[in-house]
């Protein structure tokens, strides 16, 4: 009776596997082919199913919080502030936990990063995000593989971006001088 009860528990996890609906990648994937400011909803939608089927995963937190950043952007852009603030609230907090959970997240610290040089100064993200970003190029400079050259790029813009916010020239000169 007991091999029977462990039996029935090991095809029941095995057959979790089958009853997902599709791997993670595959929601990345079809997430980020709807990133133009008419498809982000999608993205969005997408992420969000994605944590539905792999609940605490840092990197489905990661994009979703990053769809979410991207989807504040095009409502501040069409003057919709309100919206715009919630959804950047939003964002901050799927990131900070994606972040929590694994500190070394690249999709985490790359749109952690960006949105903190680049959401306005009352949010008090612009330390946080130099940070993060100064955390990724560390990463990346260990490791050249470990993120695409978009993100390597624009962490780097963005990070020189932050330094400049925060009157801090000379390094500015430096990151954006390394990006070219």
């Amino acid at each position: 009776m007991r091999y029977a009860a462990v039996l029935l528990v090991l095809l029941t996890v095995s057959g979790a596997g089958a009853v997902m609906g599709k791997p993670l990648e595959a929601y990345i994937s079809e997430a980020q082919s709807k990133q133009s400011p008419e498809e982000i909803d999608q993205a969005v939608e997408i992420m969000q199913k994605a944590l539905e089927e792999y609940p605490g995963n840092p990197t489905a937190m990661a994009y979703l919080g990053g769809y979410i950043g991207i989807q504040s952007g095009h409502a501040s852009s069409a003057g919709n502030m309100n919206d715009a603030g919630r959804l950047v609230t939003t964002s901050f907090e799927y990131l900070d936990k994606a972040l929590a959970l694994d500190k070394e997240n690249t999709i985490a610290l790359f749109y952690r990063g960006i949105m903190g040089v680049n959401v306005p100064e009352f949010f008090g993200r612009l330390d946080q995000s130099i940070t993060d970003l100064e955390t990724l190029r560390d990463m990346i400079v260990k490791n050249p593989g470990s993120a695409p050259d978009i993100i390597r790029f624009s962490a780097l813009v963005a990070l020189g971006d932050g330094y400049d916010k925060k009157g801090e020239q000379q390094k500015a000169l430096e990151t954006w001088r390394n990006v070219v």
